[in-house]
């Protein structure tokens, strides 16, 4: 049994959580400042409001306030870790032997600081994602970096998705690290264009990326890796002369292979741990191609399964779908949530096409290659596990915004909403016949 969180730290946590953007934003340039504060406040204040009544309406279903088991196990863990920053290190708690430890310390720090409060690590959640807002905001401008009012728009309404969807709300709500995985990706691949374009700040650049890959080793070691040959590829595409871009390579080519041979076959860092962790999850995905709905058709069994990757990295981009009238509240709320992203994905699909028939396009060409590069990876291990798209979100809403931008395509429309609707009858067909 849960004791209910107290609301005093609660109400606290969200004066502190105001106070915090307001400090995060204010020294910004005026153009920033002028336009993203007002969003990050109102976003902010959106989700804190929604945070109890997210909880309370899991309890008044019959759960017990936590959407999903890992975050129930978060706050369990969470209070191990209060308890020894309290009383001394034991390093017993299961926290420390966790693949990725980052989230439950996070968690019994807070817990130690303000007492086991559900809400409070939940209000955390709503102000980190309050920061992304400034990194899709910069990512939209640096590839669309002229100042015309055009160009400005679509760095707005990338923001104004990634502040406002109920999908955007609906993964912040929970006790869980998007949050903090989407603000460390987006920061990642910010400075990674930077870098790549060698902008006057990319030694700094290049500083932040290692930072902020220290902080994914910590939440999601599993994409280090992904994040680093995702860079590679990034870089080679956009450098104009290919001597050249190989030349520069090699550092990072030797840099990566070091760190593969220097650490630890027991770190999940390493390539040995990487290769038997996909492993694993293709034969987890055997056992689930068994059962289930028609995601089981997507699901590589086998490396030998490659011809089904481009289902389930489409799966990836469209899940959960169609919506859910029946199982647990969480992914009943996610569902319906999603039907709004839905709505935009045919002017994603216009974006990435403007992306490519642009005359700059292989400066742009980043935008497309980090969100398919994930969401084929995603499809190939975890189709049907949805919270890893988290970390390519925000990019796909700027992908998004550049198509409300261009302006909407009714053949496209006609096509895209026309496959979905017959896509979710026969889902539902299959799920209820």
């Amino acid at each position: 049994m849960i004791d209910d969180p107290e609301f005093v730290p609660f109400i606290g946590t969200a004066f502190l959580g105001l106070a915090m953007i307001a400090l995060f934003y204010l020294p910004r340039p005026s153009e920033e400042r002028g336009f993203l504060l007002p969003v990050a406040t109102a976003s902010f204040l959106i989700k804190v409001a929604l945070v109890p009544a997210y909880y309370y309406a899991i309890i008044w279903w019959g759960g017990d306030g936590f959407a999903y088991k890992d975050s129930y196990n978060y706050h369990l863990d969470g209070m191990e870790v209060s308890s020894e920053f309290q009383n001394g290190f034991t390093y017993t708690s299961r926290a420390w032997k966790a693949v990725d430890p980052g989230y439950p310390l996070l968690t019994g720090f807070i817990y130690w600081l303000v007492g086991p409060n559900t809400l409070v690590i939940r209000v955390l959640n709503c102000m980190i994602s309050s920061f992304t807002l400034l990194y899709v905001y910069r990512v939209a401008r640096h590839f669309y970096s002229n100042d015309n009012a055009g160009e400005v728009r679509i760095a707005r309404i990338a923001a104004l998705l990634v502040a406002f969807l109920p999908y955007s709300i609906t993964f912040t709500l929970n006790q869980r690290k998007e949050a903090i995985v989407a603000l460390l990706s987006t920061f990642v691949f910010l400075h990674a264009a930077k870098t790549i374009r060698l902008d006057r700040s990319w030694p700094l650049s290049a500083i932040c990326i290692f930072v902020a890959l220290i902080g994914f080793f910590y939440f999601r070691s599993g994409f280090v890796l992904p994040f680093l040959g995702i860079l590679f590829i990034c870089y080679i595409a956009t450098t104009q002369s290919l001597i050249r871009s190989a030349v520069l390579a090699v550092p990072m080519v030797l840099l990566l292979f070091g760190v593969e041979f220097l650490v630890s076959d027991a770190t999940t860092i390493s390539l040995e741990q990487s290769t038997a962790r996909l492993q694993a999850k293709i034969e987890g995905s055997a056992d689930l191609a068994e059962v289930g709905g028609l995601v089981r058709f997507a699901r590589m069994t086998s490396l030998f399964e490659i011809y089904k990757l481009p289902l389930a990295t489409f799966l990836v981009a469209i899940m959960p779908y169609p919506p859910y009238f029946s199982g647990d509240l969480p992914p009943i709320i996610q569902s319906w949530a999603n039907l709004l992203n839905l709505i935009f994905f045919p002017h994603m699909i216009r974006g990435a096409w403007a992306v490519l028939s642009e005359p700059d396009r292989q400066k742009k060409l980043p935008l497309l290659i980090f969100p398919l590069v994930f969401l084929i990876l995603i499809g190939a291990a975890h189709v049907g596990v949805v919270r890893y798209r988290e970390t390519i979100f925000p990019i796909l809403l700027i992908l998004a915004a550049i198509g409300i931008h261009r302006g909407s395509h009714f053949l496209l429309n006609a096509v895209v909403y026309g496959g979905l609707i017959l896509l979710g009858m026969i889902a539902y067909y299959a799920r209820f016949a």
